[in-house]
């Protein structure tokens, strides 16, 4: 008996979601109650967000200010080899256009070979809001086992400390308690408001004013300067600086959120 075997060619349309997708489709099948609670929970979570009712004469459509352009530039890191050679760091990419910006900020700076590595390699650790979430050791490992270079945490230390002091300010982070710290710290008389974040910051969180100004032995208007200043700071400033995905020039809202009459109402953002 002949057998054969026949290959066909079927063209094929698929559509994959991205998270960001995926997580509006959820946040559209919520109940009014449900995505008031969501809302909620995101406030209590990020400090640096607050409610505030939209002024009715405010065009919701109109688009956000264009992201500022990339800078083109890569400089080469290398380190020194027993043998006298030298070999080229393999800085890891998880960022989707801010390294080479912070990368031309490093190159600016007076520092060794090694110290020019480890703080490229750490700007390339960076996540899309200019945080670093994984710990020394574990970044420590990765350079042993991929690049064969040994390395202490100390030395991540300082690093980070020169990347945290590039721009924008809060970059490098490794919490958005420490981001929001990082931004304080280069602001003049800013001290109630870093006393408030490093000493109360989960009673901050939880939006607990009074509480924070007994403890600090202020009146609850300062506290409520103080948070007011602290809410003016970007949670995520890595956005700040250039994407390298061409086309994206504008940063446009997927769904708009309205407070009407004490009622939150989401709306799908006009394209």
């Amino acid at each position: 008996m002949n057998q054969h075997l026949h290959l066909h060619q079927k063209p094929e349309l698929r559509q994959r979601l991205s998270a960001q997708q995926l997580r509006l489709i959820h946040l559209l099948g919520l109940s009014a109650l449900e995505f008031e609670q969501c809302v909620r929970n995101e406030l209590d979570e990020n400090p640096a967000l607050e409610m505030d009712d939209p002024d009715p004469a405010a065009d919701a459509s109109a688009p956000m200010p264009a992201a500022i352009d990339a800078a083109d530039y890569l400089p080469y890191y290398a380190d020194a080899s027993p043998h006298g050679h030298e070999r080229e760091w393999q800085i890891p990419d998880r960022s989707s256009g801010i390294r080479p910006d912070l990368l031309q900020q490093i190159s600016t700076l007076a520092l060794s070979d090694r110290q020019r590595n480890l703080c490229g390699y750490l700007a390339g650790m960076l996540d899309d809001d200019g945080c670093l979430r994984r710990s020394f050791p574990d970044i420590a490992n990765d350079v042993l086992f991929a690049l064969n270079i040994e390395t202490e945490p100390q030395e991540w230390e300082a690093a980070l400390g020169i990347v945290q002091s590039l721009d924008p300010a809060g970059i490098g982070a490794r919490s958005i308690q420490e981001c929001l710290l990082l931004q304080l710290r280069r602001k003049p008389n800013a001290a109630l408001a870093i006393g408030v974040l490093e000493r109360h910051f989960d009673d901050f969180v939880h939006k607990k004013y009074d509480l924070i100004a007994s403890k600090l032995g202020v009146s609850r208007e300062a506290i409520d300067d103080a948070a007011a200043e602290i809410r003016r700071l970007n949670p995520k400033p890595g956005y700040l600086l250039a994407s390298d995905t061409a086309g994206a020039a504008v940063i446009a809202p997927d769904f708009i959120v309205e407070n009407r009459c004490g009622e939150l109402v989401q709306t799908l953002a006009p394209k």
